[in-house]
């Protein structure tokens, strides 16, 4: 992650509003000391949302939710927890200054103008060029009308490259910039000719890249072509049609995944509008994170009908299914896909496949079985136990543990010959410490499941805080960055002043715990059950101390290095050590 400058961030600190900020999203109204609003964060009737001017905390007296500016944004618009940062910043005007010398070389702001310049210049070129008339025409014949292409501002690129160049330095804009968010060339030349091309967007709507489709005969390339990747554009981070669909991705926790760029545009036109679209490329593990941070919990996949599109929605849901979305498949009919449908049949009749989609583990045998015999008790076996393997590697075990359970069902075998085991479901959303690339060592995690407790409870009033200087001390923390955001948060109860995101980095200047921060803020919590856990987690960095102690004496005791009566004390001080376990106290 990129570190910003203190000065940047005293900078939006001081220029943050909340109340401004919410009121673009809610319906505030004043009342006595406070303004109220409806909580966002679960039906009500009567407002419980409250913020006092000059506060820069909510909260909901209702479901306790509570936060800042930067928690708002991440749990109602579903940012992470830079998309929050450089949000307030593009709101308030502040230009994002980075420590780091490789990002100081990069202007996003001054990078996602040029992209817009040229998202306008495309477009242009669409409607006002000879050329623009023959790629009307097949659009036309696509059924996409002039609405639906200035709606999503599709446009064309020139088939001499030169023009679209000359274009740009003419509004001032460097060829060093054009490559730089991969509109040219190295050598000079047009990324784009001879293509009808579809904005891609950021969650926040900014176009950061673009992609191009044939529509002739003649144009080289594959039928659609992306931007190469750059500081602003990676293809595996980018669900297109996220930036129409987040809103509504957040609040149903449900989402549509088809294959194509003008699949997701016709099904968002038609109201629809839940549904994104890798480009033109699987499904991968980064987007799928991206869902589980939207919080979707099922997601419903409308591919192709041919075997390519059968292949991918098997491969794609086992993917969603391990992260822990339930996933079901939407049975197109032969040789359509769901722009061709919501054309020639309608919408509703979209919608009535909706209606008949089939859960993952049913399609998958549903398709395995057509390709064997499951009449034959070895080629059965086989193909049972191939699944059950697959199942077994997805990350959530009461997933696991009822998938086995269907499976068994379906298959017409018994439970036990699949090894299913009970387990229970975790606190904290996260994944398993031991596996690869994990947010902390298994050493460190449950430090950091204390702190993520701390930083999502309610900072304003300090309670949480107070709890844990009660009972853990500095000597409990192992991992450096865990101690540093700890002492930091504690050194808050001394001061008046409320704890907020901003402060904390502005306070944390190295890169790695930095990091380690913005990291915690987006895990997910119980937080229906706070108390309860909060003290779960006081309790296991207790319980690992005192069992080091333990552990620590016993091995003094094991080393025939101790005399006797040396041995004796120490045989005393580990019963002490053992009859006092120490015990989270509120």
């Amino acid at each position: 992650m990129a570190i910003l400058t203190q000065a940047c961030l005293e900078t939006l600190k001081q220029k943050v509003d909340l109340i401004d900020l919410l009121s673009s999203y809610l319906e505030l109204k004043r009342s006595g000391a406070y303004h109220r609003a409806l909580c966002p964060f679960h039906d009500e009737k009567s407002p419980s949302f409250i913020v006092q001017p000059g506060s820069n905390h909510y909260h909901c007296f209702g479901c306790q939710a509570h936060g800042d500016a930067i928690a708002f944004l991440m749990h109602h618009q579903r940012l992470n927890f830079t998309e929050a940062v450089e949000s307030l910043a593009e709101r308030y005007q502040v230009p994002l200054e980075y420590e780091s010398a490789k990002e100081v070389g990069y202007d996003k702001s001054r990078l996602l103008d040029v992209l817009a310049r040229a998202n306008r210049y495309f477009q242009k070129h669409l409607f006002e060029s000879q050329e623009g008339r023959e790629a009307l025409d097949y659009l036309s014949k696509r059924h996409l009308d002039e609405k639906f292409l200035k709606t999503y501002e599709i446009g064309l690129a020139p088939k001499n490259g030169s023009i679209f160049l000359g274009a740009m330095l003419d509004q001032k804009v460097t060829r060093k910039e054009l490559e730089e968010v991969g509109l040219i060339h190295e050598s000079g030349a047009a990324f784009f000719f001879d293509r009808i091309l579809f904005p891609i967007r950021d969650p926040r709507g900014s176009v950061i890249a673009f992609s191009g489709r044939l529509y002739k005969e003649g144009t080289r390339g594959g039928k659609y072509i992306n931007s190469k990747e750059t500081y602003l554009f990676k293809k595996s981070y980018v669900l297109f049609g996220l930036n129409y669909s987040r809103i509504r991705l957040a609040k149903g926790k449900k989402v549509l995944i088809v294959e194509g760029q003008i699949d997701a545009l016709r099904l968002i036109s038609a109201g629809l509008n839940a549904t994104v679209a890798p480009l033109g490329t699987a499904l991968t593990e980064t987007h799928a994170e991206k869902l589980v941070q939207l919080g979707i919990e099922s997601a419903y996949l409308a591919f192709d009908s041919d075997q390519a599109g059968l292949n991918a929605a098997i491969k794609t849901g086992n993917l969603l299914q391990k992260k822990g979305i339930s996933t079901s498949i939407v049975l197109l009919p032969e040789n359509s896909d769901p722009d061709s449908i919501i054309r020639e049949k309608g919408v509703s009749v979209f919608r009535e496949l909706l209606e008949t989609r089939k859960d993952y583990l049913s399609f998958l045998l549903d398709v395995s079985s057509k390709r064997t015999d499951l009449s034959d008790p070895a080629t059965k076996s086989r193909i049972v136990e191939k699944i059950a393997n697959e199942v077994k590697k997805w990350e959530h075990p009461v997933l696991v543990h009822e998938s086995l359970k269907k499976l068994a069902h379906l298959a017409s075998i018994p439970e036990s010959t699949l090894g299913i085991e009970g387990i229970t479901t975790p606190h904290i959303y996260s994944p398993n410490p031991s596996q690869k690339g994990s947010l902390v060592s298994s050493e460190q995690y449950l430090e950091a499941d204390l702190l993520t407790w701390l930083l999502q409870s309610d900072l304003e009033s300090k309670k949480a805080l107070k709890v844990a200087e009660k009972n853990v001390k500095e000597e409990h923390f192992q991992d450096p960055s865990c101690l540093k955001i700890y002492q930091l948060l504690i050194k808050t109860l001394t001061q008046e002043k409320p704890v907020d995101t901003l402060s904390l980095m502005i306070d944390l200047s190295d890169e790695k715990t930095q990091t380690l921060l913005s990291k915690l803020l987006e895990r997910k919590i119980h937080k229906e059950k706070f108390e309860e856990l909060f003290l779960v987690a006081i309790q296991r960095l207790l319980d690992r101390d005192w069992m080091r102690q333990r552990e620590s004496v016993k091995i003094k005791i094991q080393s025939g290095t101790l005399s006797d009566h040396e041995a004796m004390e120490f045989a005393k001080k580990f019963d002490e050590i053992q009859k006092n376990r120490p015990k989270a106290q509120l």
